[in-house]
This record gives C-alpha cells, structure tokens and sequence, in this order.
C-alpha cells in the first residue's frame, strides 16, 4: 500500500469549505472501487488543502481505473483549483493484482475482501475486470462483512447474531459472497471461492468430513494450505471453510449453524 497526499491550491475566492468537500466528495468514490482504504485526513496547510490516505497500489490514481462518477467528481475539484498527488511512502503489507493468483476467495475484510490462494495475499480490486456498480457492492460486502467478524467477539447478545450471519450459508451476507464470486470468476477465469466461517461442532470426529453445508457432499481437505479457517473446500461450491472446535460449543444450537439439512436444496 502506499501512503499519499492529495493537495489542492484553491483558486482565488474559492470557498475553503466547498474545497474540503468537493475534495471528499472525489476521495470517497475512489474509496467505492477499492483504490482508497481507511479513514481519510484533511488538512490546511497555508493556503492549500491536503488530504491524506492510503492507496492500494501505485496504478490506484490513473484515470483508467477511475470510475464515471470518480472522473466527473475530479472535473469538479479542478474546477476550484489545481489539483495533484504525490506518493509519500509505502505503508503496511504489498496489494496484488488478481492476475499474479493462482486462485482467489472473498473475506471478510474493510480493506481487502478479496485474497489470492495459495499466498493470501491482498487483492488491488479495482484492478478486477468488473464493472464499477460491482466493485462497489464488493466493498460493501467486505465492510459489511467485517463488521459481522468484529460483532462475533465480545459483543454480548449480538454474538450468535453476527455469527449466523457469517456460518449460515443462506444468510443474506453468505449469499452475497455466493454471487460476488460467481461473477469474479466469471469476469477473471480465475477459481473464486467464498469464506463460511465455522467456529463450532458437536461431533469432532466427524468435522473434517461433514457434508457441505450448501450441497450435502462430503467436504474436502483444502488444496491451499491458507491457514485453519480454509482447511475444507467444496469445489463444485467453490466454498471454503473451517473445523469447528467442540471445546467452544456449549449447545447443540450453535453447532447446527451452518450445518447441512437435507431440504435445504
């Protein structure tokens, strides 16, 4: 990733205010396509504004990969000034392009819902051969995502809410990654697989070769060795999941979450 510096030098009588929000206004739609990750810093230095943020990789600001509305929000901060970056250092792990995969599969991440197998490296996704609308929905899914993984620890009641959300394959956030990957692969011929998490098992001598809970077949040992929430796949489903641990499964319920029921199909 790379940090960065957004810098605007207002015309003469341009609005300070209209300047720090018109320079929002751009750095969010680079956010919807995955060029911008994190929280963004504002701030006036003499005269100019300056916007600091991280990018995910070096080719993030060519217009290529800019969308429509990324384009006309840019004509617009122009419009009130002269408008540059500059590349100030590297920061935090290296983002990839889908090309340099083997594989890819969708996590639950704010910064990259999309890795690459065997390595798990992190995705540059506006670099997926995806339309503009479908990048979006892909950051917002990984966003969404997170938080569901965040609320499953130490939120009190909300736990088994956030857990569902993530282990049941019929959940609405577990049907969004269903189709997120669909298209990716599609998009790239790339193999996409979708996360399910599973973090709970009331009969561990069974675990590892449980039916997939989305086609009933018996689950596979993972091909990637990425770590113990991707020790299982279903290739027909391009699912990958885990082995629940009985030591933290304290009802039948919690290991029933996520598990295969015959009419299900």
């Amino acid at each position: 990733m790379q940090l960065a510096r957004l810098e605007v030098r207002p015309k003469a009588g341009a609005d300070r205010w209209g300047v720090e929000n018109q320079a929002s206004g751009y750095v969010a739609c680079l956010y919807r396509q995955g060029q911008v990750v994190g929280e963004e810093l504002g701030t006036w230095v003499g005269g100019d504004f300056h916007c600091y943020v991280r990018l995910t990789g070096r080719d993030a600001l060519e217009k290529g990969f800019h969308s429509d509305q990324a384009l006309e929000e840019l004509r617009k901060l122009e419009a009130l000034g002269e408008v540059g970056w500059e590349l100030i250092g590297e920061t935090g792990d290296p983002v990839v392009h889908w090309q340099d995969a083997e594989a890819l599969y969708l996590t639950p991440s704010k910064i990259a819902p999309v890795r690459t197998l065997p390595k798990g490296e992190a995705v540059r996704i506006y670099t997926l051969p995806l339309r503009p609308l479908e990048i979006d929905e892909l950051v917002t899914w990984g966003r969404r995502a997170h938080l569901y993984d965040d609320a499953w620890l130490d939120s009190g009641d909300l736990e088994m809410t956030a857990y569902r959300a993530l282990a049941d394959p019929e959940s609405h956030l577990s049907l969004c990654a269903q189709d997120l990957a669909e298209r990716i692969e599609a998009a790239t011929g790339k193999p996409t697989y979708h996360w399910l998490m599973r973090g709970f098992t009331s009969d561990p001598a069974t675990e590892a070769t449980r039916p997939c809970p989305c086609c009933g077949k018996p689950l596979s040992p993972s091909l990637f060795d990425a770590g113990e929430w991707l020790q299982l796949r279903c290739e027909p489903c391009r699912l990958l999941t885990g082995v629940g641990d009985v030591s933290d499964t304290e009802s039948d319920e919690e290991a029933l979450i996520g598990a295969w029921t015959p009419d299900r199909k």
